[in-house]
């Protein structure tokens, strides 16, 4: 069956089908998109986003051709392209007690935390990464659970609560000043970022494509720190 989905007749528009993790599909997908365009005019797109999990089954399902997700691949599967290394900082608004302070988790408990709903990869990966500092969800006074990255970002800035995101995906807000970063004693939490498709995918070439674009694209940036 996933075979069969690979496979495109020869007359079939000449589309490009992209899965990106959501907000890195606001962000980092669609500055390279333009950039793909520019050199590639006659191309036509389409871009899913979604959660890690979703796109991958999104990706075997043969609704996308390759996407970016923040999860393990196995490589007897899929084709594997590590694309940069993210950190994961703690965002407040900038009226918050704490914003641009250096604290201690402790410091943290008196505020709501906001996430996306249980059983997301979001979550999961927020538990995963609480747990390795030995705190938990519940240990926060109170919390906002929304199914929206963008809601969690807003709620934030209405300073509603504090959460845990991707620095790269409100780096621009951060030097608007429409939100901050609060500083976690002995705290740091990175992810890769990887661009993925299916192992020997009908689309390989297409896909190397919009790779080596990512590629110089990430090179243009220099060191900044994602």
């Amino acid at each position: 069956m996933i075979k069969n989905r690979l496979s495109v007749p020869i007359n079939e528009p000449d589309i490009f089908k992209l899965g990106s993790l959501t907000g890195f599909g606001e962000t980092f997908a669609a500055k390279v998109m333009g950039k793909y365009l520019d050199k590639y005019p006659e191309k036509k797109v389409s871009i899913y986003m979604g959660e890690s999990d979703d796109l991958l089954v999104q990706l075997a399902n043969g609704r996308i051709q390759a996407c970016i997700v923040d999860t393990y691949c196995p490589p007897e599967e899929y084709e594997c392209h590590e694309l940069f290394e993210s950190e994961i900082i703690c965002i407040c608004a900038p009226t918050h007690p704490l914003a641009g302070k250096t604290v201690d988790f402790k410091e943290l408990h008196p505020y709501r935390l906001i996430f996306r709903e249980e059983g997301s990869k979001s979550y999961l990966n927020l538990r995963s990464i609480l747990h390795g500092y030995n705190q938990d969800i519940h240990n926060f006074a109170s919390f906002v659970e929304v199914g929206t990255i963008n809601t969690v970002h807003n709620l934030v800035i209405e300073n509603v609560g504090l959460s845990f995101v991707y620095k790269f995906v409100v780096q621009k807000k951060l030097d608007r000043g429409v939100m901050s970063q609060i500083f976690i004693n002995d705290f740091k939490s990175k992810t890769f970022i990887n661009y993925v498709w299916m192992k020997n995918s009908f689309f390989a070439e297409k896909n190397r494509e919009f790779l080596d674009i990512c590629k110089h694209y990430l090179a243009s940036l220099g060191d900044l720190n994602l």
